[in-house]
This record gives C-alpha cells, sequence and structure tokens, in this order.
C-alpha cells in the first residue's frame, strides 16, 4: 500500500518561506503598478529608488525571485517524498490530481476577475491614462469579456495562461514541472551512485535552461533533495567547522544570486550582459538557501518545530490563494482608490492602497479557503 507524507510532517521553515513569499509577490505587483521606480532602472527618479535597486534590499520588492523559490521548493518536496520512502511503496500524486489542485484553485480566481470586469470595475486603465506611473498594467485586461472566453481561459490556464489573471501562467508552469519532477525523482533516488545521481539532475537542468528557464528550477529543487541526502552529513560537518567570516562571504553571495534582478536594476544591470540567465541565477541562490537551512534545521532537530506563525499559517494554507487573488484587487479596488480620491496626497494614497489591498486579498483568500475545504468535505461524505 502506498505511503504519502503528511501535512504535519513538512518542513516547518519551508511554510514559513512560502509565507514571506507570497507576500514578496504581492509587494512585487504593488510596486510594479503604483511605485515602479523600485522595480525598473528607468523609472527610478529618486535618491531612495536607486538604492533600493542597487542593493539586495530589492528582493523584498522583486516577485520574481519569490515565485522562482515557489518553483524551487515544489521540486524539493517532490523529490523528497522520494528520498525519505525509498525503501517504501511511494504515490506519486497522477497527472488527473495535479490538474484538479490547480482547478480548485484558477477557476474561481479566473470567475473573481471575470465578475469583475463583467461589472465595470477594474480601474487600471483608467489610472494608466491618468498617471503614465501605472503604465505596467496597460495592457491587462483591456478586453471585453464574454462567457465563451471565460469557459476558454478556465481550460487554457492548465497549459498556457490566463487572459483574466495574469499571474495565473505559473500555475500552468508548476503543473508541468511537478509532473516532470516527479517522473525524473522517483527514478533517480534509486540510484545508489549518488554521484551519477548527480551527474543526471545537473545534465537535465542544463538542457532545461535552453529550453524552458522556469522549469529548470523544479530539477535544482530535485537537485536539492538529491544532496541533502547523500551530501548532508559531509555539507554539515563542511558548515559546522567553517568560520563566521566564510559563511557570512557564502551568505552574502547567496543573497546576491537571490536578489539578482536583471532588467536594468541598480548594480545588478552591471552584470546583466554576462549573467543573462536571470531566473537560473535566482533558482541556483535558493537552491544553496534551502540546502543549507535543511541541514542547519536538522542540527536543531527540526521535528520539533515551534509553535505555528502567522507567516507559517499563510504559507501551508492561503499561500495559492493569495497569489490566485492578489492581481484582480490590485486592479479593482487598488486603481479605484488611486483614480478616485486625487485631493489626498499621493503618497499617502499609495500606502492606503497598499493595506486596504492586501486586507482583501487576505479576506478573500480565506474565504475561498474556507469555501474550497467544505466543498471538497461534502463531497468527501457523499463518497463515503
Amino acid at each position: 500500500m502506498g505511503t504519502d507524507l503528511k501535512k504535519s510532517e513538512r518542513t516547518e521553515y519551508i511554510d514559513y518561506l512560502r509565507g514571506i513569499s507570497c507576500i514578496a509577490v504581492y509587494l512585487n505587483h504593488f510596486v510594479c503598478i503604483f511605485l515602479p521606480g523600485l522595480m525598473w532602472k528607468n523609472s527610478a527618479n529618486s535618491v531612495i529608488d536607486n538604492f533600493w535597486l542597487g542593493t539586495p534590499f530589492n528582493a523584498i520588492t522583486n516577485g520574481n525571485s519569490a515565485v522562482q523559490f515557489f518553483l524551487v521548493v515544489s521540486g524539493f518536496l517532490t523529490a523528497k517524498k522520494y528520498y525519505e520512502n525509498r525503501n517504501k511503496s511511494v504515490n506519486s500524486s497522477g497527472l488527473l490530481f495535479k490538474i484538479l489542485k490547480l482547478i480548485e484553485i484558477t477557476t474561481p480566481a479566473i470567475l473573481f476577475s471575470f465578475i469583475l470586469m463583467r461589472f465595470n470595475r477594474m480601474y487600471h486603465i483608467q489610472a494608466a491614462k491618468i498617471d503614465a506611473r501605472c503604465h505596467f498594467v496597460n495592457c491587462y485586461n483591456s478586453f471585453a469579456p464574454t462567457y465563451q472566453s471565460l469557459v476558454k481561459d478556465i481550460f487554457e490556464v492548465i497549459v498556457i495562461n490566463s487572459k483574466y489573471n495574469a499571474p495565473l501562467g505559473f500555475m500552468a508552469i508548476n503543473l508541468r514541472g511537478g509532473v516532470l519532477a516527479d517522473v525524473i525523482s522517483s527514478a533517480v533516488s534509486k540510484t545508489t551512485d549518488r554521484k551519477n545521481g548527480l551527474l543526471i539532475y545537473f545534465i537535465i537542468w542544463f538542457l532545461m535552461i535552453w529550453n524552458d528557464q522556469s522549469i529548470s528550477s523544479f530539477i535544482v529543487g530535485c537537485m536539492v533533495a538529491h544532496v541533502v541526502d547523500k551530501y548532508g552529513g559531509t555539507i554539515k560537518i563542511w558548515l559546522l567547522e567553517k568560520k563566521l567570516f566564510w559563511k557570512a562571504v557564502i551568505l552574502a553571495v547567496i543573497i546576491y544570486m537571490v536578489s539578482f534582478q536583471g532588467d536594468g536594476a541598480g548594480i545588478y544591470h552591471l552584470s546583466d550582459k554576462i549573467l543573462k540567465y536571470a531566473p537560473c541565477i535566482r533558482s541556483a541562490g535558493w537552491g544553496a538557501i534551502l540546502i543549507w537551512i535543511e541541514i542547519m534545521y536538522s542540527v536543531r532537530n527540526k521535528r520539533n518545530s515551534p509553535k505555528m506563525s502567522i507567516l507559517t499559517w499563510l504559507g501551508s494554507r492561503l499561500s495559492p490563494y493569495i497569489y490566485a487573488y492578489h492581481w484582480p484587487i490590485l486592479l479593482s479596488a487598488g486603481c479605484y482608490i488611486y483614480i478616485g480620491y486625487p485631493e489626498i496626497k499621493v503618497k499617502i494614497r499609495i500606502l492606503v492602497i497598499a493595506i486596504i489591498c492586501f486586507a482583501l486579498t487576505l479576506l478573500i483568500s480565506y474565504i475561498a479557503f474556507v469555501t474550497t475545504l467544505l466543498i471538497k468535505r461534502t463531497f468527501y461524505k457523499w463518497g463515503n
């Protein structure tokens, strides 16, 4: 009989980092719309903008890095279950199950965007016309919503993208990458030669870089699981013996990799011509961080986890819903506040938007989470 890892056995720090990352994605899209100077060099028009872009602080609003983290973690968790249960039969999540998990999140989110558009409650186009700083959203959701396009979008998001809710394209990448990670890690985890296993992952990763950099992040996650399983003891001794100075140097390099933005962002654009593959750099950085924390966490006995924090709860329960609903809320409520209250100073308006939209995102995400849970429990009762 197959064995699935229970949620309680998931490493707690990953949910904690997921909680931080889902907030970072929200901040990234918020900044792209209302504070573009914190995202792109050509929009920076103040000392603060240039300082933010020119230091690793940009990782706070660099949603690209947060997305990369989600992809690496997905690959890591997929492979981890095979390495921890290599002597047992492990149920891989089938393609149909993965598609159903995707649809239960994306379909209500797409419908939510459709309703807002149908009743003319998205104000981003008006905001872009009034203020050039909102130009980022000018090309999104600028079509007439129809029931035919709604149905088409619900199915297209599984394999391509979403016209109604653009960030949901990440979910399609997550589906493809999850299937690939499942197939590869189930086979490689059975190899007895640790070097051969690492070489296989590296070759697949290298090939994926040229084909699909986002999917290559899943292979980085699989590679992390392999390294922790096969080389964990050696790395643990090495980390414990290293002096604080060298640990700080290594961490500084990793943080640079994770916060690498590209797109002409501050000091990072100086190396942009050499380091063209920013997603690969970020995913490699996140892979290194996962190895570091996974090994050091085991020293502190990761099974004795501290009490669940708010960030851990967000990461384990609401992170996919926050990702699915924050975008239409920013385009509707956020842009409405921005253009509807011109008498309020811009800085105060932007602060109010940040707070209200995040609160609305949490509320709607929680409602979606609870509703989905109740529907699933109802179907489960009917099935029994």
